[in-house]
């Protein structure tokens, strides 16, 4: 639980780095519990980027990856940019 508390934070604070010039939206695919609301919150304010939330297990994880990359790849739009799943 330690870990999840520090490394969800510490990913989006790379991400907001990365995406900050040109990103309005970050999207984000994962576990519940995994992006905390008020971890959330605090970036959004912190970096004026709104975050989508979108909460799954491992399975439709990778149905929804797969999707969205053949999409991707027919349409030329956008999925996920960023996908934390639980690792045993």
């Amino acid at each position: 639980m330690r870990l999840k508390q520090l490394l969800v934070p510490a990913i989006m604070t790379l991400v907001a780095i990365s995406f900050s010039a040109i990103a309005e939206e970050l999207r984000l695919l994962t576990w519940g519990g995994y992006a905390p609301e008020e971890v959330v919150s605090l970036f959004e304010k912190e970096t004026g980027i709104v975050v989508q939330v979108t909460l799954s297990n491992n399975e439709d994880m990778i149905s929804k990856l797969r999707t969205t990359y053949n999409v991707l790849r027919a349409t030329g739009g956008s999925g996920f940019d960023l996908a934390l799943a639980q690792f045993s």
